[in-house]
């Protein structure tokens, strides 16, 4: 079942897709010379088989709690990593 905080994304041909093991990979969108994480692997029904798309988790939908959690984190000291984050869902 697909839900609003999912979504699906693949190509037409059946030679490119995420598969077993890329679970929590990043979904990037480059607009405009930027790439933007819009989601993250979530699962699919078969590996790069035709008509069978991946599907996401779609970040937008966790901004706050991303951001809460962010905030809410001991880095150390450490400089934290800058990612821009996006909840659009299309593209102008």
């Amino acid at each position: 079942v697909i839900t609003d905080n999912m979504f699906c994304a693949g190509y037409l041909d059946a030679n490119i897709d995420a598969c077993s093991g890329d679970s929590g990979s990043p979904f990037i969108v480059h607009y405009r010379g930027t790439g933007f994480l819009t989601g993250v692997v979530s699962w699919g029904e078969e590996c790069a088989a035709k008509g069978k798309f991946g599907v996401y988790t779609r970040l937008g939908n966790f901004l706050s709690w991303i951001r809460d959690t962010m905030q809410k984190l001991d880095l150390n000291g450490t400089e934290p990593v800058r990612i821009k984050l996006s909840n659009r869902t299309k593209h102008e």
